[in-house]
């Protein structure tokens, strides 16, 4: 289980994580836009500019993380585990098992233990 979705102090989940994104685009955004500014101007604030662009270097590494580990919960062999583990701590139902197709096909034709002839 991600334990991105599972954080108590985050108990928004998928919702947190999209936060986040949408925090780390418009940061993204407010970077390029410094930087579509005249040469004198971007030359003068090149090193807060160099910080900038780290900081959001390590956000997006951080945001694969969690985009990563999202994805890795929901692959089929993962979803196959929680539900089985779901279903044996499930109370077992007190209906009877499916009948099996040979059972099926002997109460439908009437006919006990005997297979049918294929032509």
């Amino acid at each position: 289980m991600p334990r991105h979705l599972c954080l108590a102090e985050h108990p928004g989940g998928l919702q947190t994580i999209h936060a986040e994104y949408e925090r780390f685009i418009d940061e993204l955004r407010s970077v390029t836009a410094d930087l579509s500014y005249g040469p004198a101007t971007v030359a003068a604030g090149i090193g807060a500019t160099v910080e900038r662009l780290r900081g959001i270097a390590r956000r997006a590494t951080m945001l694969l993380t969690k985009f990563d580990d999202v994805e890795l919960f929901f692959r089929p062999v993962t979803l196959q585990a929680v539900c089985e583990h779901i279903d044996s701590l499930r109370a077992p139902t007190l209906r009877p098992p499916p009948p099996s197709p040979r059972g099926v096909y002997q109460k439908h034709h009437g006919r006990s233990g005997i297979a049918p002839k294929r032509p």
